[in-house]
């Protein structure tokens, strides 16, 4: 009997609320989890999209960084240096979109053009330079 002092007692004809069992299912946490789950699923379609897409992107950024260096060649750079260059540059960007080019070739690769182009003119010496390091990182493996 002592236990039940303890415990409240209620009018005849009142009922205790609904327990949490009894409450409807879902609300805010049911729609939050569910969007959580389709944003993962849109995260890993696009990180396989990326995956399989990133030797193109590679090759497409290795053809700006050709774009970049031949404008910025000086009015010194003859037509056939430029050429040697474009002609190397393919070789590469082939290279690296068949997977066939070492990521730390390529970064190297990006930073030589990329110094070359820094104070916005290329002189024949560093296209005569870019064109061998292109031709060299091309024709390995």
């Amino acid at each position: 009997m002592a236990e039940n002092a303890d415990k409240p007692s209620l009018p005849p004809g009142v009922e205790f609320p609904l327990s949490h069992e009894d409450e409807k299912k879902g609300g805010c946490l049911k729609w939050s989890l569910i969007g959580c789950a389709l944003v993962s699923v849109l995260l890993i379609i696009g990180l396989v999209w990326m995956t399989m897409k990133a030797k193109n992107i590679i090759g497409w950024a290795l053809d700006q960084l050709e774009s970049q260096v031949v404008s910025a060649a000086e009015s010194s750079v003859t037509d056939y240096q430029k050429e040697a260059f474009k002609k190397a540059m393919a070789g590469f960007s082939q290279k690296a979109r068949e997977g066939k080019a070492d990521a730390a070739e390529i970064q190297r690769f990006q930073k030589l053009c990329l110094d070359a182009v820094r104070d916005g003119k290329v002189t024949p010496q560093e296209i005569s330079h870019l064109t061998t390091a292109a031709n060299s990182a091309g024709a390995k493996k």
